[in-house]
């Protein structure tokens, strides 16, 4: 390496900077608030398939000993789901949400999606463009189970909107819908680079790095010194 060197800096990081739990995004994820149809509040039955044959109430007994949403679709080859009301994620600019809940379905094709949008959904709704929308298939269970699975959340999302789908005729029952925002576990953050620490070659590079997790880490930081935009 000629003409530049720069100093290299293994570090150990511990948990120092636990992180806050989250509150849930959705509202009325448990299905408890309900309205005089007893369908509940901040969420919406909707059918993609306007002839299919289609149902949705809440009932009680849920693993919790709450109230559950249940869907059920009489035809094959259809598209019956629920939304969520949009969340507004525009000052929090997550990079993944974690979307966990409970369910159990007759279904053999049902899946569940986060879809991000950069207008308001609220005035178009469904004819709203989305900006993105990462789908995950649920598999027919007969008894409760849990899925959870982080989605990607790309820049410029203003709002977003968790669904559920039946893809075939069955009964799809969900409760217990969490959303939580999921922030890097490490953060790395550059405060200078390049600093003159010895001439005529040596250079320093500074760096803060925060850790949001409660977990402990072995991390080594490497430098590359490039020169016009060639490493050297």
């Amino acid at each position: 390496m000629r003409g530049l060197r720069l100093i290299a800096v293994a570090l150990t990081v511990v948990g120092f900077a636990s992180a806050c739990t989250a509150a849930n995004l959705l509202i009325n994820g448990d299905f408890e608030a309900i309205d005089a149809k007893k369908l509940p509040e901040n969420w919406a039955a909707h059918s993609w398939s306007p002839q299919a044959t289609v149902a949705a109430t809440t009932r009680p007994g849920s693993p919790g000993g709450g109230r559950y949403f249940e869907l059920s679709l009489g035809n094959p080859n259809s598209l019956y789901g629920c939304f969520s009301r949009a969340v507004d994620v525009s000052e929090l600019r997550p990079k993944r949400v974690m979307l966990s809940f409970r369910y159990q379905t007759t279904c053999e094709r049902a899946q569940a999606m986060v879809v991000g949008f950069k207008d308001d959904f609220m005035v178009k709704q469904w004819e709203t463009r989305p900006l993105f929308d990462e789908a995950r298939p649920m598999l027919a269970y007969r008894n409760w189970t849990t899925q959870t699975w982080q989605a990607e959340v790309l820049p410029g999302t203003k709002q977003l909107v968790v669904v559920f789908q039946l893809l075939s005729q069955g009964t799809l029952k969900i409760d217990n819908v969490v959303m939580r925002p999921v922030p890097d576990e490490i953060v790395c953050e550059n405060l200078e680079i390049g600093r003159v620490v010895g001439l005529p070659t040596l250079r320093q590079v500074t760096c803060r790095v925060a850790n949001h997790s409660r977990k402990s880490f072995d991390m080594k930081v490497g430098v590359r010194p490039t020169i016009n935009d060639k490493p050297q």
